[in-house]
């Protein structure tokens, strides 16, 4: 299924059309990014929904251009009615067309979680995504 994926968001890519996984939004079109940003949950049958405790989050990195690589680094954006802070995990290497981060999550509610790509750590960010995620109990 991912590659299915994968084949049909290159397929597009020139046509500047956008896509990607578990509701993904992409800041930046084809044109003017090398790689598209997708979320990867790991039952991709429902929503993406966690309780109050650890959950990985991978940014799955699909490069326009060969050899994109570059680094990822993830937010998780506490709801606005919470009293907890933003979750971040810090810049790392995309290996293997993916990044990971282990978020612990303080509070019940839709958190949104934002992936920002750079092609290196002293680079500005130049492609943005981003997915919600509910955290109940």
């Amino acid at each position: 299924m991912r590659r299915m994926v994968v084949a049909t968001l290159l397929a597009l890519a020139p046509l500047g059309l956008m896509g990607g996984t578990a509701g993904a939004q992409a800041a930046h079109s084809a044109a003017d990014a090398p790689v598209i940003l997708a979320f990867d949950f790991s039952d991709n049958s429902q929503p993406a929904s966690v309780s109050h405790n650890g959950f990985n989050i991978t940014a799955d990195v699909l490069s326009l251009t060969s050899g994109a690589g570059g680094v990822v680094r993830m937010v998780a954006i506490a709801p606005a009615d919470s009293t907890s802070s933003n979750l971040v995990c810090g810049f790392q290497a995309v290996r293997q067309g993916q990044a990971e981060c282990a978020f612990n999550f303080t509070a019940t509610g839709v958190w949104r979680i934002r992936a920002e790509w750079a092609p290196t750590t002293h680079d500005a960010v130049a492609v943005v995504s981003q997915t919600v995620l509910r955290v109940s109990n």
